[in-house]
């Protein structure tokens, strides 16, 4: 194969990654389109190296020869002092350096983070292909500690591969690692698929720019050649379908409800046995007295490290179960900021619970027959699920009972039941669902507070209360394009206030209000739910259950479920599909093009300010 042959124009190589070769060999890759086939197809490097196009010197083409053992795949990154960082693949740990930019240059947040990348030999060292791809996959706590335990031990053991000779032997042994792709996401697919996502991008394109279909209609993705990274979740169609028909699929409305209700009656997926099984498993052992420190000692160490972690006890990981127990006890019990900041991050329905509790004298028997106020979760550690002779109860410890007696929960309830609102009613205005909602939230604190305050007053407090939760991932630009919350509108809300956002709303975008009852999270949920577009989803996964799912009749519901309140959060189609690919949905091509239209549908017409028929650049234009 002639290198030219694997040319295309016009390149979208980025010559940056290899700052430190030479620039004839940036000059001759430059050429080549797809980055990635650099990596994945071998046979591009050993036409280079053959017909040496550059005229290179025989040690600069030994460097290209070596890019032949390139190793792509999801990394668990560690990062270290001085530019260096390592990189976990299974229990194989590469000391990483990089070219044009260093790691943590582009994970600027955390310690530990997985990233798509591709890792090289370069001057004798190992160095990364110059952009991480990181998915929406969190690091939790026991990941965090085992890839700590992993580090420590190859330090110990020398088992740290920081040399190219070193990481050509181990990338032939990693090559078989359940975590290697074996090709890198089609970034080009990728970059086009993110560039659509934005508020209206595949819907409603026909007519010209800023056309977009009434909120039941359904819309037309326009981009059906642009198919997201899923090659996972698509299997060839000469191989048999992975999935089946639920015994749900085509029916709808009551008729399902029906439905549901024979299936399930008196079998194991009753909501009675369910819940039996989860009280049993969850509660601990009654311990000799009933002190904070003996049920921490009851309960799991997986729960206390993760206790632990949610009071900044990080450190304690490696603790034993006495260790933790004492280091949680003692934080609560003697730290009144910390027991005042617990109750702060408790929703209005947990705090209620809990006072219930507290009222009824610290304990309740917990029984699915007992109705909603029964069946409230423990809140670890102010109260755990245990197991006593009377049945699995729900109990606060003894030496937290006197603290929680002397709480103001009527005030502190009211107060997060103010803030729960509010939070709702900005992220209302803020996607531009309606500004209406503004007046409804007023008058809802002026009857909670007992007195008409002025609305300058009222929209100052709100302004406060709610300025932190507007998150930055709401306002993102890619490409020169702004996705999400339009940049001008964006600094409305962070920088002038709650008074000058309304004006701001009012003047610039005709209200879509919505009703008081929709600011109630069941009623609102309930409405997307049942929008069409939720329903074509929900059809369609009735009808495409996985083979290996045990809860068949529970599948589709409680992944519509997960979509609609991923839509609503301001997710694109492709963390859609990726949740939907990690419940072991497998299909074939034509079925997964489906799929994607019906979840693009349903991800641009759930509530949201591009239902005014405004393209994303039509908006900008607007706010500018």
């Amino acid at each position: 194969m002639a290198f030219a042959e694997v040319r295309a124009a016009p390149s979208a190589f980025d010559g940056s990654l290899f700052a430190a070769a030479s620039p004839e060999v940036v000059a001759e890759f430059r050429k080549i389109d797809d980055m990635c086939r650099i990596w994945t197809d071998p046979s591009i490097v050993d036409a280079f190296v053959e017909e040496n196009p550059a005229s290179l010197s025989p040690r600069e083409l030994d460097v290209v020869r070596e890019w032949k053992h390139a190793l792509p795949g999801l990394f668990h990154i560690v990062l270290m002092p001085q530019h260096v960082s390592l990189f976990l693949l299974d229990d194989v740990v590469f000391e990483v350096r990089g070219l044009a930019t260093q790691v943590d240059e582009q994970l600027t947040r955390d310690d530990q983070a997985f990233a798509f990348t591709t890792l090289l030999p370069f001057d004798g060292a190992i160095v990364f292909a110059r952009d991480l791809f990181t998915p929406p996959l969190p690091v939790d706590d026991d990941q965090y500690d085992d890839a700590l335990r992993l580090v420590r031990r190859a330090q110990a053991d020398g088992d740290v591969i920081a040399t190219a000779r070193g990481f050509v032997e181990a990338s032939k042994r990693a090559a078989s690692s359940t975590l290697v792709i074996d090709e890198l996401p089609n970034w080009e697919n990728v970059r086009k698929a993110s560039e659509v996502d934005g508020l209206g991008g595949l819907a409603g394109r026909e007519g010209g720019e800023g056309a977009s279909a009434a909120p039941d209609e359904p819309q037309v993705a326009t981009a059906d050649n642009v198919l997201p990274y899923a090659a996972p979740m698509i299997i060839p169609d000469d191989e048999p379908a992975q999935t089946h028909p639920c015994p749900l699929a085509g029916l709808s409305g009551e008729e399902r409800d029906r439905r549901i209700e024979e299936l399930t009656m008196g079998g194991a997926l009753s909501l009675e046995s369910l819940l039996a099984d989860f009280f049993s498993e969850s509660a601990v052992k009654d311990p000799p007295d009933r002190t904070l420190r003996s049920l921490l000692l009851a309960s799991k160490k997986a729960d206390l490290q993760s206790m632990a972690s949610s009071f900044g006890l990080r450190k304690l990981s490696q603790a034993n179960k006495k260790q933790l127990a004492d280091a949680i006890a003692g934080q609560l019990l003697d730290d009144p900021g910390t027991f005042d900041a617990l109750l702060e991050t408790l929703t209005a329905r947990e705090l209620k619970s809990l006072r219930a509790q507290v009222e009824a004298g610290g304990e309740v028997p917990v029984s699915p027959e007992l109705g909603e106020g029964a069946l409230a979760l423990p809140i670890a550690p102010l109260s755990f699920f245990v197991k006593t002779a009377e049945g699995v109860k729900r109990i606060v410890p003894t030496d937290l009972l006197e603290a929680l007696s002397q709480v103001d929960w009527d005030n502190l309830i009211v107060e997060v039941m103010l803030f729960e609102e509010m939070r709702k009613v900005v992220e209302a205005l803020v996607q531009l669902r309606g500004v209406e909602t503004f007046e409804v939230l007023y008058g809802t604190y002026c009857a909670w507070k007992g007195t008409a305050i002025p609305f300058d007053v009222f929209a100052d407090e709100l302004h406060y209360q709610a300025e932190d939760d507007l998150s930055e991932f709401r306002c993102f630009c890619s490409g020169g394009t702004w996705y999400g919350v339009a940049r001008d509108l964006y600094e409305e809300v962070t920088e002038e206030g709650m008074v000058e956002l309304y004006r701001f709303a009012r003047e610039h975008f005709e209200p879509r209000p919505l009703t008081a009852e929709m600011l109630n999270e069941a009623n609102m949920f309930e409405w997307l739910f049942q929008r069409p577009a939720s329903q074509a989803v929900l059809a369609f996964l009735d009808a495409h259950v996985p083979d290996d799912e045990d809860r068949e009749l529970a599948f589709a519901d409680d992944v519509v479920s997960e979509l609609v309140v991923m839509a609503i959060s301001c997710y694109s189609p492709q963390d859609v599909i990726d949740m939907l690919e990690a419940t072991g949905l497998r299909l074939h091509e034509r079925d997964f093009k489906e799929l994607w239209d019906l979840v693009v549908n349903m991800v641009n017409t759930l509530p949201n300010w591009s239902l005014a028929g405004w393209s994303n650049e039509d908006a900008v234009a607007r706010l500018a």
